[in-house]
């Protein structure tokens, strides 16, 4: 089913407004101490991409803890187990170009599947719509959308399946009202300037690891 059809069956005041959850299966959880104990895992922050093919000995999971008013999208190739992971706040044009050169250089192109996840109701700053016909555009079948909300989310995608998995950071269930979002937008902002801030120091710092293909944009 496209975005646009399932976007239409929506009253257009509650767009952006009101949870948009819609999943090909519903989500599995696991706890963060089973993510961390195998070093499986590889953690993204805001404006950080990676991709990876799946490996038994290597990197299993791209998560992302306390995605609130930015955005996780993920694009999975199921034949080659191959799968681009971005986190990013406002900057949709980047992200559609670094989809684009990801699926470009894939050597299967049918089957691709996309997720997006993330933002908050009200408080939103780019057209969801146009990011997924973008997805769209070049052949990626959206299996699931989780947008807008007020919950914090803490997401993990296996490179494995392709599928997304809740994480539980206390390493156990929450409490009704525990994933409630807290922080402000402006509070939000202040963290990401600091965050990018820092993380350019240390690049300048350090410069790139040389063969990581984790990135920052």
């Amino acid at each position: 089913m496209r975005y646009e059809s399932i976007l239409s069956k929506i009253p257009k005041r509650n767009v952006g407004r009101s949870q948009i959850l819609i999943n090909s299966k519903e989500r599995m959880h696991i706890s963060k101490s089973d993510l961390d104990r195998y070093k499986s895992t590889t953690y993204l922050q805001i404006d950080e991409a990676n991709e990876l093919r799946f490996d038994e000995s290597g990197t299993r999971y791209l998560a992302s803890l306390d995605l609130t008013y930015d955005t996780l999208v993920s694009v999975y190739e199921k034949n080659t187990r191959s799968v681009l992971v971005v986190r990013f706040y406002d900057d949709p044009k980047t992200v559609v170009s670094k989809i684009s050169g990801f699926v470009k250089a894939l050597k299967y192109k049918e089957g691709v599947e996309g997720r997006v996840m993330g933002m908050q109701s009200n408080n939103y700053p780019f057209e969801v719509n146009t990011l997924i016909s973008n997805m769209e555009g070049l052949g990626i079948c959206i299996k699931e959308l989780d947008l807008f909300g007020t919950s914090v989310r803490h997401i993990a995608i296996d490179s494995k399946l392709g599928s997304s998995i809740d994480i539980l950071k206390e390493d156990r269930l929450y409490r009704a009202g525990e994933l409630a979002n807290l922080k402000s937008l402006p509070e939000f902002k202040a963290e990401m300037t600091q965050l990018i801030e820092k993380r350019t120091t240390l690049m300048e710092m350090k410069g790139r690891v040389s063969g990581s293909t984790k990135q920052a944009f």
